[in-house]
């Protein structure tokens, strides 16, 4: 074992769908693959990497996903197309040195940590001390998914420091009850497994990096009600046709999919999202929805509402 250095150590791992999306938008996850010229430009890499947790040193602090977390969500988020990675720290000033689980894109980061049971359900005192220390470590405006094994929900002291404590200091932090863990590794269906590791972990309604639009997960969660209802997203030349009224159809080679209307939804307003301004000063994800309430002729009136209200709300339309 050479320390830390081999805590940078990475494997590939094929990429597959969503990957795939954010690869040919060329703002979406991953970054991966050839990218059309009339999509977008952004930096290429050859595929997305997947790191194991790897044996941290004896005198490293461990907060790595592992284990049965591990087992279960990496694969998942491999294929998703997010860079997985150990993430080391060393500070000699605040006596941290540790090592956690960083899942990312180009604009998307999340921060992973899975404490040990007496840290969230037993926490001593130095245990305490460590958690409260760790905001210096994930940095400000962070956002930190916190595990913890065969536990749904940690003691109130442990909760209200990675709950409020954070966030006083800028972190944005969700504890994950064990039993998510758990109903994913029951998920036998990819498709599913995929939609339930994206809720779980917030990679599509959590705030990105700077410069990508950010929408409220109850606004989300609307907009892929509405759309996941309409004929438009049920078969490829639906999809296509609803592409083509948006002036969209650019991205049909990467965003007319064979998968489940829900599925469907939730990945082009993620994909869009990142897409962002198109030339014409419209918000991609508003051409969409401009497009569905010109052209859906089954859309409730309660629901074209709805989509006015979120054009409004974030300007999607100039």
């Amino acid at each position: 074992m050479n320390g830390l250095s081999n805590l940078l150590t990475a494997i590939d791992l094929v990429s597959t769908l969503v990957d795939h999306v954010g690869n040919k938008i060329g703002q979406g996850p991953g970054q991966i693959g050839d990218t059309p010229a009339a999509v977008g430009a952004g930096p290429v890499l050859s595929a997305p990497a997947l790191s194991l947790p790897v044996e941290a040193p004896a005198e490293v602090e461990d907060y790595q996903l592992r284990d049965h977390a591990a087992g279960v969500l990496l694969p998942i988020l491999g294929k998703l197309g997010y860079v997985v990675k150990p993430a080391p720290h060393r500070d000699a000033n605040l006596d941290i040195n540790c090592v956690y689980t960083s899942v990312s894109t180009d604009r998307i980061k999340r921060e992973v940590l899975q404490f040990a049971p007496r840290m969230m359900n037993r926490p001593s005192k130095v245990d305490r001390l460590t958690l409260h220390s760790l905001p210096e470590v994930l940095g400000k405006d962070a956002v930190a998914l916190v595990f913890c094994e065969e536990l749904d929900a940690p003691i109130l002291a442990a909760r209200k420091i990675i709950l409020d404590g954070w966030a006083r200091e800028g972190i944005r932090s969700v504890y994950i009850p064990w039993r998510d863990v758990r109903e994913l590794d029951d998920q036998k269906d990819e498709t599913e497994r995929k939609y339930l590791i994206s809720e779980m972990l917030g990679l599509s309604s959590l705030p990105g990096m700077a410069g990508t639009l950010q929408l409220d997960t109850s606004d989300i969660q609307n907009l892929v009600r509405i759309l996941s209802g309409l004929s438009f997203l049920e078969d490829l030349k639906s999809q296509e046709a609803l592409l083509f009224l948006a002036g969209l159809i650019d991205l049909k080679t990467v965003l007319v999919l064979q998968e489940r209307a829900d599925v469907v939804a939730a990945i082009w307003i993620n994909a869009l999202l990142q897409k962002g301004e198109l030339p014409d000063r419209k918000q991609a994800l508003g051409a969409l929805l401009e497009a569905v309430v010109r052209n859906a002729k089954e859309l409730a009136s309660a629901d074209k509402d709805q989509i006015d209200r979120i054009i409004d709300r974030y300007k999607l339309l100039p």
